[in-house]
């Protein structure tokens, strides 16, 4: 019983104005430049993937560069 989640039932209709109001927020966001480009999470093209690899780009540029400061990587789980 902790662990019981309710099955949603909400029509098609309520479903397609979601999807819609979400599209114009995303595009408003992205259009006004007030989401991050390092966002990756829930964004078209992107994913923990793309970000993991962006990360991975930065690090390696910095070593490649020689630049003596350290790097430091928080992982929260």
């Amino acid at each position: 019983m902790s662990n019981y989640r309710p099955v949603s039932l909400t029509s098609q209709i309520c479903k397609l104005f979601e999807a819609i109001v979400k599209d114009n927020m995303v595009e408003f966001l992205e259009t006004h430049k007030l989401i991050s480009d390092t966002q990756h999470g829930f964004r078209k093209g992107r994913s923990c993937l793309s970000n993991l690899l962006a990360c991975l780009e930065k690090v390696l540029r910095h070593i490649d560069e020689g630049c003596s400061r350290p790097i430091d990587v928080v992982a929260y789980f």
